[in-house]
């Protein structure tokens, strides 16, 4: 096993461990800190099989003490905003994102400055560079024109995030840094503007303009699923679409993951097939740049960029193995930097969406000669990610569709375009005539269109999909451990032929 690997893997199991016994470890930082510098001592003074050992285990350490660095313990002291829950507060923060408005209601995460407790005798504010956690603002839209960068002064309850009906609204929410909640505030002053990075605020207002753009040319919901298929944005649609696209199981192509990228980056390989090696990877590093951009840097978007875009030039070099590597290694770095990531549904489904391409995919290419290749593909690449998927998607949403494999079939084939052209158009929007702009957008309007009608046609069948469906945990590690076994298996075969 490489080295490199087993480092991977030690930081990634040294998190998960230490996530799993957080009131254990976090007594124990300093000296799992004297136990690590020892052990790296120790290491390079042997031979190499004492030299991994000594590594995994440092790495794993290391991964143990980043968590426990990360989280909030179990006694939680007054720099953790979430100590400050079920009090009335004053608070001042800044805004570290655009406010992301559903109906009459809109929600912003706040990072806080200083606080203060009214009742407390003490008023004194505490110190931004002492205070940690974040806290999600929820108001009335239209109350306040708060944009990304404002600082904000509120005055409210701050309490912790609620149980949903067995949805954990607070571990959702603590994979972004979020401990509290502070709901209908009493008093929301905006102190100053543009108080946040000028970077993130060009690209903020730059994806603003880009929605503009979407909302004045194309009608709902098509507009919304561009946003979500071009830009990466998370908009609202009718309860009966949003129902037909999750029976029909093709959810996952309106928003950004290392599945879409890698669509995209297939596309754009395809159209610039005819240019040298190096030539196709500048192109191919522009695109996904300038999509990482045009979606504002979010961070699903740029882990589903990086994972996609390793994953597939490791593909196209004809080595899987490297591939598969890259990706744990790509999975360790992004846990190492936020531990609680793996917390994530979003990133969850990139990995597995993004690991089925390198694992499974392979496999069913050229197994359906009987129809057109870019139908084929997109059966087989679908068929891929399901087999990965599937287990964990009814265990998390309790809910599986049958007929998920043939819906996306259909409509697979045109997202690449849709992500591709829909890139371009939107960039030569700002430079284009309004009329020439308009006439091109029927062509999205065409393919957007051709979405619709599947989803809605598909989701009318009252067999498509089914509710309810609860699943055990075991039986889904079982499930995973079958799969890893057969893919082990198919995989020494292939070896040995060759």
């Amino acid at each position: 096993m490489p080295l490199i690997l087993v480092i991977g893997l030690s930081l990634i199991g040294g998190i998960l461990v230490s996530s799993a016994l957080t009131s254990i470890f976090h007594s124990l930082v300093f000296p799992l800190m004297i136990v690590l510098i020892a052990l790296i001592a120790w290491s390079f003074r042997f031979e190499r099989q004492v030299l991994v050992t000594g590594l995994s285990v440092s790495c794993f350490l290391l991964g143990v003490i980043r968590y426990q660095q990360w989280t909030p313990g179990p006694n939680v002291g007054s720099d953790w905003i979430q100590f400050y829950n079920r009090n009335e507060v004053v608070l001042e923060g800044i805004a570290v994102e655009p406010p992301n408005q559903t109906g009459r209601v809109a929600r912003v995460v706040i990072v806080p400055r200083q606080i203060s407790v009214p009742q407390h005798e003490s008023d004194t504010p505490v110190s931004h560079t002492d205070l940690r956690g974040r806290v999600l603002l929820v108001f009335r839209a239209g109350a306040e024109e708060i944009k990304y960068g404002d600082r904000l002064r509120l005055r409210g309850e701050l309490r912790e995030p609620p149980e949903i009906e067995g949805f954990s609204y607070k571990e959702y929410l603590s994979v972004g840094g979020v401990y509290s909640l502070m709901e209908f505030p009493d008093e929301i002053q905006i102190v100053a503007r543009e108080q946040g990075n000028f970077v993130f605020a060009f690209l903020y207002w730059l994806r603003n303009k880009l929605l503009e753009k979407l909302e004045v040319y194309f009608p709902e919901p098509h507009a919304s699923l561009l946003a979500g298929i071009v830009l990466g944005v998370k908009r609202s649609y009718t309860d009966s679409f949003y129902e037909a696209m999750r029976v029909t199981g093709v959810l996952h192509v309106i928003v950004a993951s290392g599945f879409n990228i890698n669509i995209l980056m297939n596309k754009t390989a395809v159209a610039v097939a005819g240019l040298k090696r190096w030539k196709q990877t500048i192109i191919l590093a522009v695109v996904i740049i300038a999509y990482t951009v045009i979606a504002g840097f979010e961070p699903p978007i740029v882990r589903a960029a990086i994972m996609g875009a390793i994953t597939y030039l490791a593909l196209i070099t004809g080595r899987r193995k490297h591939g598969l590597l890259a990706l744990l290694l790509v999975a360790a770095a992004m846990l190492v930097f936020r531990p609680v990531l793996y917390k994530s549904l979003s990133f969850q489904l990139s990995f597995g969406a993004t690991s089925a391409l390198v694992l499974i995919n392979p496999y069913f290419r050229g197994r359906f000669p009987f129809l057109p290749r870019e139908v084929g593909d997109a059966l087989g690449t679908t068929l891929a990610v399901q087999v990965m998927l599937i287990p964990w998607i009814i265990y998390k949403f309790s809910s599986v569709s049958f007929i998920a494999p043939l819906a996306n079939m259909l409509v697979l084939p045109m997202i690449g375009e849709v992500m591709l052209y829909g890139l371009i158009w939107l960039i030569f929007s700002f430079f284009m005539p309004a009329v020439l702009t308009s006439f091109l957008s029927w062509f999205l309007w065409v393919v957007m269109e051709y979405f619709v009608r599947m989803v809605r046609f598909f989701g009318n069948f009252s067999w498509a999909g089914a509710g309810g469906v609860k699943v055990n945990l075991w039986l889904v590690m079982g499930y995973y451990l079958i799969l890893a076994w057969l893919l082990w298996k198919m995989r020494k075969k292939v070896v040995s032929s060759e």
